[in-house]
């Protein structure tokens, strides 16, 4: 999720990297990962991936939107807190070391400015070919936490009277 086109590694013959790929499986998973790839950045939700020890090694577009940081900024960096509270971190972290997703976490983010942000992330773990888990990776929605909460609250306080 470092900042490219999304067709980079593509060689100007419409898509096709038949001279490039050895076999056609290699080229087909080749070709599946820069479609992911480009989903990934173009999603509207922010998408932070980090290691397991919370260093940030990917920041899609909305992640930029959301907290206000270019990936340039944050990626290679620790997370400081940005997605996740300091706090909480290391317990979420250790929980994708064990294989474990964490599923509509809800805290507060923080923005590059300062600016609270009520926010819904479910975490999960990124492996390798092989298996083994090598990170995280955060969906984060924006979310209506607070004003749903505000909502509901005085929807059912003016029901039950």
């Amino acid at each position: 999720m470092v900042r490219r086109p999304a067709a980079a590694g593509l060689k100007g013959n419409g898509g096709s990297n038949a001279a490039h790929c050895p076999s056609e499986k290699r080229c087909r998973t080749e070709s599946a990962l820069v479609s992911a790839a480009s989903l990934v950045e173009h999603w509207d939700d922010a998408i932070v991936c980090k290691t397991l020890d919370g260093v940030i090694t990917g920041w899609n577009a909305g992640a930029e939107r959301l907290y206000g940081y270019s990936a340039r900024e944050v990626i290679g960096r620790k997370s400081v807190g940005i997605t996740i509270p300091e706090t909480e971190l290391p317990k979420i972290l250790a929980r994708i070391g064990r294989g474990e997703q964490v599923d509509h976490y809800e805290t507060t983010g923080v923005t590059k400015y300062g600016r609270r942000v009520d926010v819904s992330v479910t975490v999960s773990p990124i492996r390798d070919a092989a298996g083994s888990i090598v990170g995280s990776k955060e969906a984060t929605i924006l979310s209506a936490i607070s004003s749903f909460s505000i909502s509901f609250e005085s929807t059912w306080s003016t029901r039950s009277r």
